[in-house]
């Protein structure tokens, strides 16, 4: 009974060593798997952050020139607003005075006339004059009439010109704030320093995730070896033990016979 527990036992621990030495050889492949795999992806990492690199030389070059086109599109701005408002300026002032000239002759025409209509109904002027100087006076005034107002179509001509010049360069002003704002919208785009450092803090995170998973597979493996270690040292105890039963059993199969000639002799 005794060497059949030893045997079954022998049997038993030979299924377990077995067994464990399967599971090790197993998480040993998984881990050099793993390990290769780690190692695949840390120097796609590093090839990534060397494109990212130089892309970031890139970025910074690109952004040096926005800033500068920035620059020089904000300076084309200001000089574009003085020259608007230099030219509504000097417009309104020379509509001004321009109205208020003509203005002026034509009701200074307008008194004279009246005046000198009211002289002739008095007969105040000379009698002999009164007829023709008065129609030649009249249609000097009409001509002089007529020049004001051609003169005064030519400057409404002038302001309208003046004022579709001003909306084409209101026009302009605008298309060039809205090149601004789209190179503040690339230079923001550009500077989300953020979102790098954001993509490079994931990745570290991930990394050390899987280091952390790496540790905990190896600190299985040493657990699972010292296990393995400790059912190997009771193995050999066990076929020690079975090796002095033999012995023990020879000796004892050697005794009997000899008695038994003994006896019979």
């Amino acid at each position: 009974m005794g060497v059949f527990a030893s045997k079954n036992m022998n049997n038993l621990s030979d299924k377990d060593v077995k067994g464990l030495r399967e599971k090790t050889r197993f998480l040993e492949k998984e881990m050099n798997e793993m390990v290769h795999e780690r190692e695949k992806e840390s120097k796609a990492y590093e090839e990534d952050m060397m494109v990212f690199a130089f892309k970031e030389a890139e970025w910074k070059q690109e952004k040096m020139k926005l800033r500068e086109e920035v620059k020089r599109l904000r300076k084309i701005v200001d000089e574009k607003e003085d020259k608007i408002r230099g030219i509504g300026e000097k417009s309104e002032k020379e509509k001004e005075w321009e109205l208020l000239g003509t203005s002026f002759l034509v009701e200074q025409m307008r008194e004279e006339r009246a005046r000198r209509d009211e002289a002739v109904e008095n007969g105040n002027m000379p009698h002999c004059s009164a007829a023709g100087d008065v129609q030649y006076w009249r249609a000097e005034e009409e001509d002089m009439i007529e020049e004001l107002q051609r003169e005064l179509l030519a400057k409404e001509e002038t302001i309208k010109a003046l004022k579709e010049q001003l909306a084409s360069i209101e026009h302009e002003e605008y298309k060039k704030e809205r090149e601004i704002d789209i190179l503040r919208q690339s230079l923001r785009i550009m500077s989300t320093a953020g979102d790098v450092q954001y993509w490079r803090a994931e990745e570290e995170d991930m990394i050390e995730e899987l280091q952390r998973e790496l540790l905990a597979k190896e600190e299985t493996i040493k657990a699972l070896k010292e296990q393995l270690a400790s059912i190997e040292h009771e193995e050999y105890k066990k076929e020690r033990e079975i090796d002095i039963l033999r012995q023990s059993l020879r000796i004892m199969s050697s005794k009997k016979p000899s008695r038994i000639t003994k006896n019979v002799a």
